[in-house]
């Protein structure tokens, strides 16, 4: 009797050492950098980023010299955001720093990417959040990349920082699996989940795919993964190693909202990947409640499997990521995570959600 149960500890605990398995070969697969010119545009969508602004300002100084064509896209903001990117063109004139308007028939994210690209002079678009650095290195790898003819799908790995008390490590720690969540079905041959905060793309097959401009605030990751997996195959696909730090949800209302606007997207997600996470969901969080409450014991024990190998896996991520500040809140994180799912996938069903100032109701 006992090996059955020593078997059900495993069979919690193979999906996640696979995932670790998957996972650090693609840390180890970096690729040389090239040192060529870089013919390449960066597009910053912004609304209302006058606080956010700094990070991603200050790095735009290791593209001296390198011919990059920067736009900034502002979609109506209301505070000082234009007159800070204004400020920061005039000091900087070696830089090619230019600042597009959203016309007034339009509104949103993507509506302001797609405008970017329209404008764009290079065939490489390279695409960043406000609130989000920029890497040289993730430039020269996208260059490299789409530029040899296949490639036509980048994405970095980008991270949040700093932490603040417990729903910045929370944040943070949620992030990161779901970011890598994402790497692990691509090396798979599934894609189905990306972030936009670091990705890099061509330019003729960003103004072709459909990105539910109008419907939806926010997704334009997902369903350009989704337009090129269809139209050219996983291999046109790479994500690289690249970290970028990101700014993460100012607070619970913040992080709540961030989450159901994501949730609300996946009506129309290419579904083949998610099948195997559901089951690994259910291996990994729920296993051990099948046992109670007559066999509270051997509950107990599966649970502590289901913490040890998260906290293991969870804390080989923060390592590779930079985060090792985030090591002694992964067993916290995996005790909670049992509940957070239901509660999640409740909220993103009931709640509306705000983001950059607009209400949405999924």
């Amino acid at each position: 009797m006992g090996l059955f149960w020593i078997f059900c500890a495993l069979l919690a605990a193979l999906p996640l050492l696979h995932f670790l398995k998957v996972l650090a070969a693609f840390f180890r697969d970096k690729g040389p950098v090239s040192a060529s010119g870089l013919p390449c545009t960066v597009i910053v969508p912004f609304r209302n980023e006058e606080g956010r602004l700094e990070r991603l300002l200050h790095s735009l100084e290791v593209f001296r010299g390198t011919g990059a064509e920067i736009l900034f896209v502002n979609d109506h903001s209301t505070d000082a955001s234009c007159e800070r990117i204004r400020l920061f063109s005039r000091e900087n004139p070696e830089l090619n720093v230019q600042l597009l308007q959203l016309p007034a028939e339009q509104k949103g994210k993507k509506a302001a990417m797609k405008l970017g690209a329209a404008q764009a002079r290079n065939e490489v678009l390279y695409f960043c959040d406000a609130d989000t650095q920029l890497s040289l290195s993730f430039a020269r790898r996208a260059a490299d990349f789409i530029g040899q003819g296949g490639g036509h799908l980048l994405q970095g790995i980008p991270r949040y920082r700093p932490y603040r008390f417990f729903i910045g490590d929370w944040a943070a720690t949620e992030f990161m699996a779901l970011v890598y969540i994402g790497v692990y079905f691509w090396r798979l041959r599934v894609p189905f989940l990306n972030n936009a905060a670091v990705m890099a793309t061509d330019r003729t097959t960003f103004l072709e795919a459909d990105l539910n401009v109008f419907r939806f605030p926010g997704g334009d990751d997902i369903f350009l993964l989704q337009h090129v997996s269809r139209t050219y195959g996983i291999d046109a696909i790479k994500f690289v190693p690249e970290i970028v730090d990101t700014e993460g949800p100012a607070g619970w209302t913040e992080y709540i909202s961030q989450r159901v606007r994501w949730a609300s997207k996946t009506t129309v997600l290419k579904r083949s990947a998610l099948l195997p996470l559901g089951i690994y969901l259910l291996l990994s969080q729920y296993l051990w409640l099948c046992f109670l409450p007559d066999l509270w014991t051997w509950s107990l024990v599966l649970l502590g499997a289901k913490v040890l190998t998260e906290s293991i896996l969870l804390c080989f991520l923060a390592r590779r990521s930079g985060m090792r500040g985030l090591y002694l809140f992964m067993p916290l994180y995996s005790l909670l995570l049992p509940l957070f799912f239901p509660v999640s996938a409740l909220f993103s069903v009931l709640s509306v959600y705000r983001w950059k100032g607009r209400v949405y109701d999924p």
